[in-house]
């Protein structure tokens, strides 16, 4: 039985807008286009982990001719920092996937042990009845034994009577 969870979340990401400007604007900078880095929150709504996603910005850095905007390794760092809350992000969404394949387990293996309880009971009772019907079978084949034991000694008894007559009517039967 799987478990579907809604989790939602608030996930940063990092996106990097560019603007054109004509070469007759005096705020047109050095190079082909300006950037500027929005900060963006993105709220998720995973039943398991792909949702569409909607963005709305939470804060915004222009490019207004500051050094630490242009230089290589403040994009660099920015990627590094929007890579690791992707990462971060992925590995939340396998832990969610995680838990819920651990609580369907769990609820197999609870399931699995009461059905598993119940035959163990059905066969408890089979073994107790086994054991009542063992017990008479027992009696009633004690009984057969003793029943058989009195008739082989009467006709042990009739053979001896039967034998003895024929031998006396024998020597009667010689005698005359």
């Amino acid at each position: 039985m799987a478990v579907e969870q809604r989790v939602s979340r608030i996930q940063p990401r990092l996106v990097v807008v560019e603007e054109r400007f004509s070469q007759a604007d005096a705020a047109w900078p050095s190079n082909a286009a300006a950037q500027s880095i929005q900060i963006v929150q993105t709220e998720r709504s995973t039943p398991a982990g792909n949702a569409p996603e909607f963005a709305a910005p939470i804060a915004s850095m222009p490019d207004g001719g500051d050094a630490q905007a242009q230089s290589p390794n403040y994009h660099e760092a920015l990627e590094m920092i929007s890579s690791a809350a992707l990462t971060m992000a992925s590995i939340e969404d396998q832990s969610h996937r995680i838990r819920a394949n651990a609580f369907a387990l769990t609820q197999r293996v609870r399931s699995e042990r009461f059905e598993t309880d119940q035959q163990i009971s059905v066969l408890q009772g089979q073994l107790e009845a086994s054991h009542f019907v063992a017990e008479q079978l027992r009696q009633q084949l004690a009984q057969a034994e003793e029943r058989a034991s009195v008739a082989e000694e009467w006709l042990q008894r009739f053979q001896e009577a039967i034998a003895s007559a024929f031998a006396a009517r024998r020597t009667a039967e010689m005698v005359s």
